[in-house]
C-alpha cells in the first residue's frame, strides 16, 4: 500500500514549520513522538494505511525512527518539502492541537501507555512497531 506522503521529512518540516508560526520550541524528542504520533493515528483511521514511508523501532526512550533519528543528529533539514493533501493535513493539525494542548509531558505520557510499543519491547530491544499493532493501539476519533 502507498504511503499518504512522500516522506516522513515532508512531515517534520511541516511540524518545523507549524512550530515556527505558534512559537513553541519543538524538542527532537517530541518531533520524534510527534511523528510516531502521526503515523499511529492515521493508520488506525485509515485501514492501517502509512501516512509516510517510516519504520519505527521500540526502544527505552520511546519510539525512533532510525533514519529520522540519524538525521536529527546530524542536523540534516529538507529546503523543499511536499506539501501535504487535504486529508493529510487534516490528521497533522488534530494531532498539533492536540500536542499543544497537552504539551511534552502529556505526550510522553501517552505514549508510555502505548500498547504497541510495549509489544515490541516484549520482543526484544529495538524491535519494529508493527503498523497494525500502532493503529490498534489507537482509538479512531481519539481527537476532542
Amino acid at each position: 500500500m502507498r504511503p499518504a506522503i512522500r516522506s516522513t521529512f515532508d512531515i517534520v518540516s511541516w511540524l518545523e514549520t507549524k512550530a515556527a508560526e505558534e512559537e513553541i520550541a519543538l524538542e527532537p524528542s517530541s518531533l520524534m513522538q510527534l511523528v510516531y504520533l502521526l503515523q499511529a493515528i492515521y493508520a488506525a483511521e485509515h485501514k492501517k494505511a502509512k501516512l509516510m514511508p517510516a519504520t519505527f523501532l521500540a526502544t527505552e526512550v520511546g519510539p525512533i525512527e532510525p533514519d529520522l533519528f540519524l538525521a536529527l543528529e546530524h542536523g540534516v533539514n529538507i529546503t523543499e518539502s511536499v506539501a501535504p493533501s487535504t486529508q493529510v493535513e487534516e490528521v497533522l493539525l488534530g494531532v498539533w492541537e492536540a500536542f499543544v494542548e497537552m504539551g511534552d509531558d502529556g505526550l510522553e505520557k501517552l505514549l508510555e501507555a502505548d500498547i504497541a510499543l510495549k509489544n515490541a519491547r516484549k520482543r526484544g530491544r529495538n524491535s519494529e512497531v508493527l503498523v497494525g499493532e500502532m493503529a490498534g493501539a489507537i482509538r479512531v476519533g481519539w481527537r476532542r
